[in-house]
Formats: C-alpha cells, structure tokens, sequence
C-alpha cells in the first residue's frame, strides 16, 4: 500500500475504494479527486499530482509495473526511483490508461479507454507538455521490442494537440493503430490514416492575477455604488 500524502484533509478527495499501491508515495495537491476503483500504482517511483486533477473510476495510472516483488527489496532501491510528475488540471477519463510517462504538464484531458505510455525501462522516453486532448481509444505508444532488445521510440506529446481515432463507418470498429507519425516528422513511421490530428489555436493571453485583480476592483466600485 503506498503512502498518500494530502495537500489538506478536507481540500481533496480520495475515495476509499480507489486503489493506491507500490512502495513509494502518491502526493495529492489541493482539489484533487480520485474516484472509485481508480488504480494509481508507485512502483518505480513517486508519483505528484498538481492541483485539481480528477482520476475518473477505472482510470489507470501507472508509475512501473504491477508485479508480485518483495516490496521491501523495490523501496530499498530508492537510489534508482523514477517520479512522475503529473502536472494541474489534468482530467483522466474512466478506463484511460497512463503508463510510465515521465512528465505531463498543465490541463490535458485524457479521454475514455485511450493509452499513453512506454516500457518501464525508459520512462523518460514518454513525456506530455500543456493543454492537449487524446480522444477515445487512441494509443499513444511505442511497447515494441526486437531480440529482446528495447528499441522503444520517443513519445513526446507537444502542447495544445489534439488527437481523434474515429471508427471506421465500414466495419463498425474503432481503429487500433499507434500515432507515432504524427508524433514525428520522420518519414520511417507510418500510421493508418484514420487518426487525426490537429492544433488547437493559441487564443488570446490570460493572466489570472490580473483577471481577479480586476474583478476585484468592479465589485468595490459596485459595493461603493449602492452604499451612496
């Protein structure tokens, strides 16, 4: 059973029924909620989560492998323990499923039954930058060996992408194929053309301090108002 370390008892949620395993800690920042049999497994390292994420039920997120090991010989290797850093605002739909990725930045949305990730032995290889959505049943993965030998490609998400696996109208079935010529301009990778991809537009600057800055100066001006 790993360590849950809690921003604040009554600032996030984690629900009893909601599994948390492996030998290093899982940190939960404010406004965290984990819904029922969710699965979030340390076994290779801690794993952190940024403020107001949501661990939908059946959601996997995985830091390792789950395995039969001596959890005590794994939590004496913390020399080679691999975090995973899970940035804020990131929303894990039900049955998505997150693997030993090193990194995942601000506000991505990681929709139903869709699969981000790479071998337990090159965690650094897989990493996710800001505001991208991967949409249902997309693999965005590379689990291929040869000889035994790892020859795992990078996976790195950019920010503000958006990827779609429609289902095919003529067999009725969702395709199973991996994106990683649209995660590389390198011409070797090939990929069936029935997933999409796009950019989400950058929009205007937003500053949130100035935003509430200035909604605090309307709303004394509107008190000043109705007292006169």
């Amino acid at each position: 059973m790993a360590a849950v370390a809690r921003g604040g008892l009554l600032d996030n949620y984690i629900s009893p029924l909601a599994v948390v395993e492996g030998p290093h800690p899982v940190h939960f920042s404010i406004g965290c909620v984990v819904h029922p049999f969710a699965v979030i497994i340390a076994q290779r390292g801690p794993i952190h989560f940024g403020v107001y994420c949501i661990v939908e039920e059946h959601a996997c997120i995985i830091n390792g492998e789950r395995s039969g090991k001596d959890v005590a010989t794994v939590a004496t290797a913390a020399s080679s323990a691999l975090p995973m850093s899970i940035g804020p605002y990131n929303h894990f739909k039900s049955f998505s499923r997150i693997t030993n990725v090193q990194r995942i930045g601000h506000g991505n949305r990681f929709e139903s039954h869709c699969q981000v990730g790479g071998p337990s032995e090159l965690p650094e290889l897989i990493s996710v930058e800001d505001y991208s959505v991967v949409g249902p049943f997309v693999r965005l993965c590379d689990l291929r060996r040869d000889g035994g030998t790892n020859s795992a490609l990078a996976v790195k998400i950019p920010s503000r992408q958006v990827y779609l696996c429609p289902t095919d109208t003529k067999v009725g079935k969702t395709c199973s194929c991996s994106a990683l010529a649209l995660l590389s301009p390198a011409a070797t990778r090939s990929c069936c053309c029935c997933l999409g991809c796009w950019v989400l537009p950058r929009g205007e600057p937003f500053d949130e301090e100035e935003a509430e800055d200035t909604m605090r100066q309307r709303s004394s001006r509107l008190c000043a108002s109705r007292a006169q």
